[in-house]
C-alpha cells in the first residue's frame, strides 16, 4: 500500500504492485442524521503517542471520546465505527507507529474517516499530501499543542469544520473508493 515498499521489493528482484488504500462509501457514507453530538472522537488502541495525546487534549478541556483496546470506553464493533464517526464533529487520527515520532504510516482510517463527511485531523505525514489538500480537505498537526489549537479553532468555527469535512468527503468519493482505485 506504499510506493516506497514497492520500490524496495522491485530493487530486490521481487515484482510488486502498488495498491493504495481506499474506503467503501456504502459503509462509511455520511448519515442523513446531521446531529453531531460528539466533539472529538479517536478510535484505535491506547498505546504510545496516542495515549499521551488523548490525555493531553482531555486535560485541556477537549470533550474527546476514545474507543479501542486499553481505553475506558473499550472497543467498539467495526459496524459501529461509521455511526460514531457520523456523530462526530472532528475525527482524530494518529499516523504514528507505536512509540515513534518518526515512523509514520497511511492507514484505512485516513480514508474511512473523511468518507463520513466529518472533519478529519491527523498527524502531519508527507505521504498524505498525495491524497488530500491540507487545510482544505483535512487538517494536519505536528505537535500536541498544534492539535489542541486546531481542535479549539474548528469547534469555535462550525462552518469551517463542516466545510473541511464536506471537501474531504467529496475528494474521497471522487478519488478514494475501492471501485475507483481498482480500475
Amino acid at each position: 500500500t506504499t510506493k516506497e515498499c514497492c520500490e524496495w521489493y522491485f530493487r530486490d528482484g521481487h515484482p510488486s504492485i502498488y495498491w493504495p488504500l481506499a474506503s467503501d462509501p456504502e459503509i462509511f457514507a455520511a448519515s442523513k442524521n446531521k446531529k453531531k453530538d460528539i466533539d472529538v472522537i479517536f478510535v484505535g488502541s491506547c498505546y504510545g503517542k496516542r495515549k499521551s495525546l488523548v490525555e493531553y487534549l482531555a486535560k485541556n478541556n477537549v470533550n474527546i471520546k476514545a474507543y479501542g483496546n486499553g481505553w475506558p470506553n473499550g472497543s467498539i464493533p467495526p459496524e459501529k465505527i461509521s455511526e460514531l464517526f457520523n456523530r462526530s464533529k472532528i475525527i482524530l487520527g494518529s499516523g504514528k507507529v507505536g512509540h515513534s515520532n518518526k515512523i509514520m504510516t497511511i492507514k484505512m482510517r485516513d480514508f474511512d474517516a473523511p468518507m463520513t463527511g466529518s472533519a478529519y485531523l491527523t498527524d502531519y505525514n508527507p505521504a498524505l499530501l498525495e491524497f488530500y489538500k491540507p487545510n482544505k480537505e483535512i487538517k494536519l498537526f505536528s505537535t500536541k499543542e498544534e492539535c489542541l489549537y486546531i481542535i479549539k479553532h474548528l469547534l469555535m468555527n462550525e462552518e469551517e469544520c463542516i466545510k473541511i469535512g464536506k471537501q474531504a468527503q467529496l475528494r474521497c468519493l471522487r478519488d478514494h473508493t475501492w471501485s475507483k482505485i481498482g480500475r
